[in-house]
This record gives C-alpha cells, structure tokens and sequence, in this order.
C-alpha cells in the first residue's frame, strides 16, 4: 500500500510543479488573441515567422455548431494560382432574431508562410464583407456593438492549409427576404446565397 502511494505522488508532483496535464485530462490553454479596433497589415507577422502564441478563434465544435460542418453552400477558390490563396466557402448564412449570421470556412495556402492574415483575402472595415439584396437594392454592414467593435472574430491571423471558420454579424433583413449576395473583398460575389432560419 506504501509503495503505490510513493508511485502515485512521484508522478503526480512532476506533473503539479510543471503545469502540465496527464494525458487524457486536458490541459490550460492561451486565450486567443482579441484586438479592440480593426488591425492594420502592420500587426500580422513577418513572412515565414510564426506569431508568439497560435492564434485561435471560436471553436468549431459540430455539436454546438452544426453550421461547422454542414456542407457549403457556396464556395470559390480567390486569386487561384497565385503565391497566395485561399479556399472561401459559405457554410450558412442564417437568422437568429433581429441578427443574421454569415458563417465562412476560409482555407488560405501560401508557399511560403505558416500564417497568413485572414484580411488578404476579405478586406478589412465594416464593408470588407457586405451582404447585398439585389432586387430591394440594399446593402447590410457587419453589425457593430455599443463599443463600436465589428461583431466578428476579434482574430485576424489564420493558419495556413487549415480551415477557420469565421462568422460575421449583420442585421436580419425583412422576413421576405430568402436570398442575398455575399460580397467578400474585391472578389466576385456569391450569388443568391439562400437565408435560412
């Protein structure tokens, strides 16, 4: 009986003062980074260098977020064959109340880089990503809170041959409304992009 609890304690302090987990149990995690206003080019790192921490975003968890991994409803590859690209596809563009959520899974590909900023291919600002009704001739902004911060991912920084699935916040149109065009960047709109409830 002593030598099991010997056994037992010498493996649970090395574990203890290293801050590390035993297998299975999970261990801490860095928070993602946020940013309070819109980042600049200035702030993604240098070509080739990876950023301090690994940069993560909302987790795309299947079972809470059955939109993660729906099959897309559109989808395009922007600036194809160039040293820089990225598979973009809409995965749901649904309402939730007054809101209306545009859920993206963006797969960027560089020859030369492990990160890349997720904003090469979107823009940056409030109308980097637009929603356009076509036959009412309206166009929807991302939605930005009592702080005046864009409700999407407060990260900016994207692994490269990963899928990050992003979502973006806009304002529900009218109830007749079941189809919209989603605006990305300078690229070509996806069209008619059916709005679910």
């Amino acid at each position: 009986m002593r030598a099991r609890t010997w056994i037992v304690a010498a493996v649970a302090l090395p574990l203890a003062l290293s801050g590390c987990a035993a297998p299975g149990t999970g261990g801490p995690t860095a928070p993602a980074p946020t940013s309070d206003a819109a980042p600049d080019s200035a702030s993604a790192p240098a070509p080739g260098r990876e950023p301090a921490t690994q940069p993560t975003g909302p987790a795309a968890d299947p079972a809470k977020d059955p939109a993660a991994s729906a099959a897309p409803v559109a989808a395009a590859t922007f600036s194809p064959g160039a040293k820089k690209s990225a598979e973009v596809a809409v995965l749901a563009l649904k309402r939730r109340g007054k809101l209306l959520d545009l859920v993206l899974s963006i797969t960027a590909h560089s020859g030369d880089e492990t990160y890349v900023s997720v904003e090469e291919f979107t823009g940056t600002g409030p109308s980097a990503i637009t929603l356009v009704d076509n036959v009412r001739l309206k166009r929807y902004l991302i939605v930005k809170d009592s702080e005046g911060r864009l409700l999407q991912p407060p990260y900016w920084i994207i692994k490269v041959d990963e899928a990050s699935v992003r979502t973006y916040t806009f304002p529900a149109p009218p109830a007749e409304v079941t189809r919209l065009d989603v605006s990305i960047g300078g690229q070509p709109p996806f069209r008619d992009v059916p709005v679910t409830s």
